[in-house]
């Protein structure tokens, strides 16, 4: 059977190809996958966000959380610190 997260990655994988430039896509296809327990595949959706949108909190974290899911402490660190730099008022980071 299909799961819930896997419908979604199907639409967002598809609507993120044709439309390269929207970095929010990027982002959600990366947390759907991040959300499936898929966090190394969700580090290049992150990465895309943010080559168009450098300085998009919500990815610096996104990508943080799926660092840090993968025990790579130290640049979980720097994503944390970089979301925080961008956006000082997100209580959500801590």
């Amino acid at each position: 059977a299909v799961t819930t997260f896997q419908k979604a990655l199907d639409i967002i994988a598809s609507t993120s190809t044709p439309y390269p430039e929207q970095y929010q896509l990027w982002n959600k296809l990366g947390a759907t996958l991040a959300n499936s327990n898929r966090s190394q595949e969700a580090l290049p959706a992150y990465h895309a966000a943010l080559e168009l949108k450098p300085k998009y909190a919500r990815s610096w974290l996104n990508m943080a959380i799926s660092h840090s899911n993968l025990y790579h402490y130290e640049e979980a660190a720097r994503c944390y610190l970089q979301a925080i730099s961008l956006n000082p008022n997100a209580v959500h980071c801590w």
